[in-house]
């Protein structure tokens, strides 16, 4: 991959990602952070889930022989992991994940906005409320209704710990009363990262998530964020796109099958 080609934004987005991913492994219990000397990024959290234990490859071809040492010790851990790749992979780290039996290769958008631009009207008055530690159990619940995985796993980014950080807000949509969608929003400077945007299945295709986006990048732009970033589902992209998000670079994303 050429960086010299790459979105300056996408590379000031990228920091924040990774300094984001520091601080939430940090407050884990158990969890372990490795940085390499081209900033490629050892992560796990012990749990059982490929995107819980990851190496991240910000800057492709450099990142080479540190993918390589980071790959050896995660493939030691007999947990689940996964190397995520800034941009289209080199042929040399094709050639390592292949080695190591990461045969599935997803594609992740990530997208940015500019604070100069103005928001779209609101598509709703959904009651949307900002929560903390004390939410964590049903924060945890509709997480992992909206993302239909374990709630062992998405308790994890449910805890006290992370809905009462300074540099990150946690917030719930609701409807009738019944928490519906969540989201979570963090602060790397004036960069504001978009999280866990997800709605358990019975109340999809009501544009519930969407005015949760609205909202966090209302709210992180009314505290001054400059800029607005996510990585975005396949599904998501048209979503984010009418909030004026842009792709501004990809995620290349491989596990095991």
């Amino acid at each position: 991959m050429d960086d010299g080609n790459r979105d300056p934004l996408a590379t000031e987005v990228t920091r924040s990602i990774m300094h984001t991913f520091e601080s939430l492994f940090a407050l884990a219990p158990g969890g372990e952070i490795w940085r390499g000397e081209h900033d490629t990024r050892w992560l796990v959290s012990g749990l059982p889930a490929a995107f819980m234990n990851t190496v991240f490859a910000p800057h492709g071809l450099l990142d080479a022989g540190e993918v390589e040492s980071f790959a050896a010790l995660m493939d030691g851990c007999s947990l689940p992991w996964s190397i995520n790749v800034l941009g289209e992979p080199a042929p040399e780290i094709v050639d390592l994940v292949t080695r190591y039996g990461l045969t599935t290769r997803e594609h992740a958008p990530l997208m940015a906005r500019d604070s100069a631009e103005p928001l779209p009207p609101s598509v709703g008055a959904h009651p949307v409320r900002t929560i903390d530690g004390k939410d964590h159990q049903i924060y945890g619940e509709t997480l992992a209704a909206g993302f239909e995985a374990p709630l062992e796993i998405m308790s994890w980014l449910a805890r006290r710990e992370l809905l009462d950080a300074p540099w990150a807000t946690a917030y719930l949509l609701e409807e009738e009363g019944r928490p519906v969608t969540t989201g979570y929003a963090t602060r790397h400077g004036d960069l504001l990262g978009i999280w866990n945007i997800s709605t358990s299945p019975e109340h999809r295709r009501r544009g519930y998530g969407k005015v949760m986006t609205e909202a966090l990048v209302r709210d992180g732009f009314a505290s001054g964020a400059r800029f607005a970033y996510l990585q975005a589902s396949a599904q998501g992209v048209g979503v984010y796109t009418s909030i004026g998000f842009r792709t501004v670079a990809a995620w290349t994303i491989f596990t095991r099958d």
